[in-house]
Formats: structure tokens, sequence, C-alpha cells
């Protein structure tokens, strides 16, 4: 049986320990720093380089295995090395692979870096306002499709991002191509909403972003994806990968393919269990875990709906994130409710017999 939440609460226990923040999460940043770096000399100077070789090395990945599809194994050996310049979405992107947030460094970023920088973060705000109008805006949230019927503004939030997606690509020309790789997988992202749009607003085709999206897919891995999820991998995932997964699952959902739809998030939301950072984890996770809770609704299975649900809702709080919350406790008030009708029914039918 589920417990019954008391969602103030929650959110009055998550706003406290959000304000009651000390130094803990600091230094256990800094003792993260120093358990990846433990097989290194001391005397040499401390590095990005250093603290990516020292967290692969203690995770026994290899160079082939954290490089995969965005780069080669000679140029992570440089860049570990310190032979080779990589920018800080590179190092984000790593990090994230071997589970360490980001969070955990400060640098400082050349013009061309932060160009890049706004420009995603221009690019990012367009996208959540697509997927607002599209894959969570729906009042029924049995159903995690909803056919939005102000296609002009879909129309223009695709436009925007479209021509944004232009500007980006031009100023990847003067990243180095030892970088650029992880760039495309975020434009690759970016794209994918400008599809989803489109395809909500009806300006393309029903399976443009599964086509998308499975490209992309093949283009990184060599594999379709889900052929690549039933192996084993000792890499975790970046953020800008499960976005991928998370997009082409819906683009298998929007085509109609649900089983496979569900084979992804399931896959994509098992990843919790593999560790990293708990805070980035919630940045796509939770939005799997919303989505997977309503495809497993609708085909009835409302106990692993609501397990699901819930269990992302208690990840939320614990890591002191935002990210997904409040899609989530809607879901999972609509649950109680949904659950509630189907008691009701399941008695009246009783009765009756």
């Amino acid at each position: 049986m589920f417990r019954n939440t008391n969602f103030i609460a929650n959110l009055f226990l998550f706003w406290y320990n959000y304000n009651k923040r000390s130094f803990a999460n600091f230094e256990e940043s800094v003792e993260e720093k120093k358990m990846a770096l433990n097989d290194v000399e001391e005397d040499l100077p401390y590095t990005m380089g250093r603290l990516i070789a020292g967290a692969r090395k203690k995770k026994n990945i290899s160079l082939e295995e954290l490089s995969q599809g965005v780069m080669s194994a000679e140029d992570l050996n440089f860049i570990e090395k310190d032979d080779e310049y990589a920018d800080k979405t590179t190092w984000d992107f790593l990090l994230g692979r071997l589970g360490i947030s980001p969070l955990i460094y400060e640098c400082y970023v050349e013009q061309e870096e932060y160009d890049l920088f706004k420009a995603r973060k221009e690019m990012r705000e367009i996208s959540n306002q697509i997927m607002s109008n599209t894959i969570m805006g729906n009042e029924n949230i049995s159903s995690s499709i909803m056919r939005c019927e102000d296609t002009a503004q879909l129309k223009l939030l695709a436009d925007q991002l479209e021509e944004r997606c232009q500007r980006y690509a031009a100023l990847l020309n003067n990243v180095k191509n030892i970088t650029a790789a992880i760039h495309q997988i975020f434009l690759a992202n970016m794209k994918g909403y400008v599809i989803l749009a489109k395809q909500r607003g009806q300006l393309c085709k029903a399976d443009a972003l599964k086509l998308h999206m499975e490209s992309e897919w093949e283009r990184i891995y060599s594999s379709d994806a889900v052929s690549w999820i039933q192996k084993p991998h000792n890499v975790l995932m970046a953020v800008y990968e499960q976005e991928m997964l998370f997009l082409l699952a819906q683009g298998y959902e929007e085509n109609g393919e649900i089983e496979k739809a569900i084979q992804i998030l399931t896959w994509l939301w098992e990843q919790r269990k593999r560790g990293g950072d708990p805070e980035e984890n919630t940045r796509v996770l939770s939005f799997a875990a919303w989505k997977l809770a309503a495809l497993e609704l609708n085909i009835n299975r409302q106990e692993k709906a609501m397990e699901i649900c819930q269990e992302a809702i208690d990840r939320s709080i614990q890591a002191e994130s935002f990210r997904g919350l409040l899609p989530l406790l809607k879901q999972r008030l609509f649950f109680e409710k949904q659950l509630k009708w189907n008691q009701e029914e399941w008695d009246e039918q009783t009765i009756n017999v």
C-alpha cells in the first residue's frame, strides 16, 4: 500500500533543508576531489586533467570507454595530461560520465566560451517553454501527450529556437575539433525540441522526432539505442546523453511506439541506482520518471506508476532540487484521485454482483 503523502509538509521540509545549507556540500565536494586524486603524485600541480584521470582510474574506466562517441582515446589522454585544451562544456560532460557534479569546480572562461554559454542559456529557455507547452503542460496528467491548440505559439517558439540553433552552429566554427562533438550533442537535442514543437503544430510528420534522435544517437554510438541499452556499460551518462534518450522516447511515443518508449524510459530511470551526483540526476531523470509513470498508468499499471512517481518525488526532495518536482507533485495528486475512483468503481461493481 502507498503511504499518504503530505505535500505541504514535504515542500516545507524541502525549503527548510534548502535554506539551512552549510559548507557541508562544499566539504564533500573537496573530499570527492581528493579521493579522485589519490593515485596521482602529490608534487604535481592540481589540474582538471588530473581530476578526470584520477576519477577515471578509481572507477576502472578505460580511456576508450570514457571518450566513446565524443573524442578519441588519444585526445582524452592528452586532456588528462593537460597537453590539450578542453573547454568547460567538455569538462562538465566528462565529469557527468564519471558521476561527479560539475559544481565541484570553478573556472575562468574565454570570450568564445562565454558566447557559447549565453547562447545555450537562451536556447534552453526556449526549449523549456516548448516542454511546458507540449510534454509537461497537459492538464490530463494520465496522458503524456497533449495536443496544444495554440499552433501559432508553437511555430513561433520553433522558429526562434531554430534560428538560435543556426547561430550556435556558426559559433562552433571557432571551437576546437577535440571538443566540438559534445557541443553537437547539445545542438542535436535543441533541434529535437524544434521538431517536437513543429510536430505538435502539425508542421512535420509524426515520426520526425523519432528519426532525428535515432540518427543522432547512431552517429555517436554506432548502434541503435534499444540495442545499446541492453549491453553493460561502465560509464554513467552525462546529462546531454540522458536528454537524448528522453527525447528519443518522446519521439517513439509521438509515433505510437509505446513499448519502445517505455523500454528506454525504464532503462533511463534505472540509472538512478548507479550512483552519480543526486542533484545532477534530477535534471533529466525526474522528467523521465514523470513520463514513465504517465505511460504506465495509460496501460493500467496504476501501482507501478504510483511507485515511480513517489520515488521521484522523494529523490528530488532529498537532493534539494526543484527540477521536475512540481509536475511530479501534480501527477501524484492525480494518481491518488485516479486510484480512488478505480476503487470506488470496483466496489460498486462488486456490490452489483
